[in-house]
């Protein structure tokens, strides 16, 4: 019987249990990977962990279903573990809550992620022994007490809470944040709210708000997150009351509202279909909302925007953008990014008259989404910025040297001749500018010579180049 064999029945033996030969969905199966680093078990009751010894030395992954817990001694002493689920499981705390209990001295990545799904979690203080490190916990049909406990984890960093319950009373032990670490991201999955009242306990300090498939009075009161920073919402967004008419006075203002794709950045591709999202839904945030980005989404109800009066930035990410649907709000935009995005209608681009800063950018070489550079010259006058991180995606774009006013400039060139003309743009404060000569041109011998001398206004240069290039008259003092 080889080591592994050994093993596996050292636990069939102390557990009573028959592994599967193969992991199964079934929730009452008991499973262990070849390697050892995959465990899962049902139906079991462990005064502690010690049964598991065997594989305290390669477990990364453990899950329990409906299994009792009586304490958590030798928790810790599975050094390896990143994953610990548990699913309708009891956990017992006949003993009173230390919050002075010591914390094993885990590493980085021991314990980072804990999931609890179907549980009553009186006190979540269970976990704090192996909680150094522990970065997030997601709560999926769970109910919560002792919320203040979460506040003892010193490396809490994203909550997520789906479809559960936290419950606050007024003698609950009020433990407060470490001032140094604070839980920064929060999820709300599949939630019915009327304001947050009951998770400002441990919530007060978050910077990033994600709400999917919620039901909520309005987003007014998103502001009782006075740290708040970014918004993210989903097409299953329920608001009851898009009332926009409300006090701001201590002037909350988000950094940005993400409507957020449900298809990672690996499986996206052009013929993806996503559900629209109605613009009407961000009405009762209107007096928070300055940038708004749309990833993978049609927005539909855009005449809505009109009502976001401070709305001054969009962005869209794997979009089929239409200027025309954003004619009602396009006066106010003065900022506006593009990423792997299929523009249409770019007439329209004209509209926007306020804007001062354009970026333009694809993820994949294959992506050949064109903007025309000659749409944009009815605005040569009001655009002082503009990015292009791939030029190759540009059309017309010789028509660079005609927007005369413009202070700063991202750009590729492949060829001498474009290069000497986008140093020849005396306007420019901010260049970044890479040469990558075709190979048609590589055949010349001699060192290449640019002079930079048309450069007087500027005060931060960036050069790159492949090849032998030479400049002269370089200006002073640049950053």
């Amino acid at each position: 019987m080889n080591d592994l064999e050994t093993i596996i029945s050292k636990l069939e033996n102390t557990l009573n249990i028959k592994f599967d030969k193969v992991e199964k969905e079934d929730e009452n199966s008991c499973y262990i990977s070849s390697k050892l680093n995959y465990l899962s078990l049902s139906n079991l009751h462990f005064e502690d962990f010690s049964a598991l010894e065997p594989v305290f030395e390669t477990l990364y992954t453990l899950i329990l279903t409906e299994c009792s817990i009586a304490n958590a001694n030798d928790m810790h002493r599975m050094k390896k573990l990143e994953t610990l689920v548990l699913k309708k499981c009891s956990i017992s705390m006949e003993e009173t809550f230390d919050p002075d209990v010591s914390k094993a001295n885990t590493t980085k990545g021991n314990f980072e992620s804990i999931y609890l799904e179907d549980m009553d979690v009186p006190h979540p203080g269970f976990f704090l022994p192996v909680s150094k490190y522990l970065h997030d916990i997601t709560f999926t049909e769970c109910t919560v007490s002792n919320v203040y406990e979460l506040n003892l984890f010193p490396s809490l960093y994203y909550l997520n809470i789906n479809n559960s319950q936290f419950i606050t009373s007024e003698n609950d032990i009020q433990y407060k944040q470490d001032s140094i670490k604070k839980l920064n991201w929060l999820t709300f999955e599949n939630m019915k709210l009327k304001n947050f009242d009951s998770y400002l306990p441990v919530l007060k300090e978050i910077t990033v708000l994600k709400l999917y498939d919620c039901e909520l009075d309005s987003l007014k009161n998103i502001s009782q997150f006075p740290h708040l920073k970014r918004l993210h919402l989903d097409p299953e967004l329920k608001i009851n009351d898009p009332n926009s008419e409300y006090d701001n006075s201590k002037q909350f203002k988000l950094k940005e509202c993400i409507i957020q794709s449900f298809v990672s950045f690996y499986d996206w591709t052009p013929d993806v279909v996503q559900p629209d999202f109605d613009a009407k839904l961000l009405l009762s945030a209107a007096p928070y909302l300055r940038n708004l980005t749309v990833e993978g989404y049609k927005l539909i109800n855009t005449d809505y925007l009109k009502h976001l009066p401070k709305l001054n930035q969009l962005n869209f990410e794997k979009c089929t953008v239409d200027l025309e649907d954003y004619l009602s709000v396009a006066p106010q935009i003065k900022r506006i990014y593009f990423n792997t995005s299929e523009i249409k209608n770019q007439y329209a681009f004209k509209y926007f008259t306020k804007l001062e800063k354009i970026t333009v950018s694809v993820d994949r070489p294959e992506d050949r989404n064109l903007i025309d550079l000659e749409k944009l010259l009815p605005l040569k006058e009001s655009l002082k910025k503009i990015i292009l991180w791939n030029t190759e995606v540009i059309q017309n774009i010789d028509q660079i040297t005609n927007f005369t006013t413009l202070e700063e400039l991202d750009i590729s060139a492949e060829s001498v001749e474009f290069a000497r003309k986008i140093l020849s743009m005396e306007s420019l404060k901010n260049l970044d500018l890479n040469i990558y000569i075709k190979e048609q041109e590589t055949e010349i011998t001699e060192p290449i010579i640019l002079d930079l001398h048309h450069l007087k206004n500027v005060e931060k240069l960036h050069l790159g180049t492949v090849g032998d290039f030479y400049f002269k008259n370089q200006p002073k003092n640049p950053i």
